[in-house]
């Protein structure tokens, strides 16, 4: 995968095959993890970006979670709607509270505009540090962003390669605000739960404001149902379960071989099989979700 070019590469549409999940879902369970895309010719795209997305609008967006039964879902800001927000706020006023969002900003944003977002149901700042996707923050800003936004309550949201949770460490450890590591720090199947990187995140959620999402578990162990990350995800299940929340990464942005994407009942089934019992999931769908971003419980 590149980084962000002026040619960039078009990626696939979701699987619109939406199964049954073979478990009851509990009621407001939550996606924590997803995108909205355009349409472009409503919400641009940035000409700079990594990849080109086809439209995958709200409509389309509520059909796939109705049918997982999911009720909330926290928007994560896509690097190819860049700074401009107006796609993903739009989507949010659309739930009727179900919603929040994660947005994209820099320190040079106003404390008008951060109570203007506020008041519109962003509850947090995605930074991006993996590399191929050519959007890596530099360190002061990302300190600055993190220090005005812990006044409003806001968490960080934090896309790291295996090798920047070590690279990071004494960063993290620093921060006072919340902050949720993306993808199970996209953490190798193998050697899994014997990588270094992953010690290092298992000693970073020993602190009280380290959550961790398990999501992208297509990224690191293809093949379903997933059985080879399972290790990985009951882990970090086992070490801080008050602090895991989970999202499908809808609608699956990067994917170029419709061989790899990944379809979203598998991927709440994988969170079934890692957490183990009913009473983990909910606390994981719905406690969890609730307690983070502040929804209406």
């Amino acid at each position: 995968m590149s980084e962000a070019t002026a040619d960039p590469k078009p990626c696939l549409p979701p699987d619109p095959n939406i199964p049954k999940p073979k478990f009851a879902v509990p009621e407001g369970a939550c996606d924590s993890y997803c995108h909205i895309f355009g349409p472009p010719e409503k919400y641009p795209y940035v000409a700079k970006r990594a990849y080109t997305p086809p439209a995958a609008p709200i409509a389309k967006y509520k059909a796939m979670q109705d049918a997982l039964g999911l009720s909330r879902a926290v928007f994560i800001q896509p690097s190819v709607h860049g700074k401009d927000n107006t796609c993903m706020l739009d989507a949010i006023a659309s739930g009727g509270g179900r919603y929040l969002g994660i947005c994209g900003l820099d320190d040079t944003v106003t404390a008008a505009e951060l109570k203007r977002l506020h008041d519109a149901g962003i509850r947090g700042v995605k930074f991006n540090f993996v590399r191929f996707l050519g959007h890596r923050p530099e360190i002061g800003m990302f300190r600055r962003v993190a220090e005005r936004v812990a006044e409003l309550g806001w968490n960080l949201d934090l896309h790291l390669a295996v090798e920047d949770v070590v690279e990071l460490e004494d960063d993290l450890r620093r921060l006072k605000l919340p902050y949720v590591i993306d993808h199970m720090c996209r953490v190798p199947v193998d050697p899994g739960v014997e990588h270094p990187a992953f010690k290092t995140l298992l000693a970073l959620l020993e602190i009280e404001h380290c959550w961790v999402r398990i999501s992208g578990i297509d990224r690191i162990a293809p093949g379903v149902p997933y059985e080879r990350g399972l290790p990985i995800a009951r882990k970090i299940i086992a070490a801080a379960p008050d602090r895991v929340v989970w999202g499908t990464d809808w609608p699956h942005p990067n994917v170029f071989d419709a061989k790899r994407m990944p379809n979203d009942t598998n991927l709440l089934n994988f969170l079934y099989d890692a957490a183990g019992n009913d009473k983990t999931v909910a606390k994981i769908l719905v406690d969890n979700p609730v307690r983070l971003y502040g929804f209406r419980a």
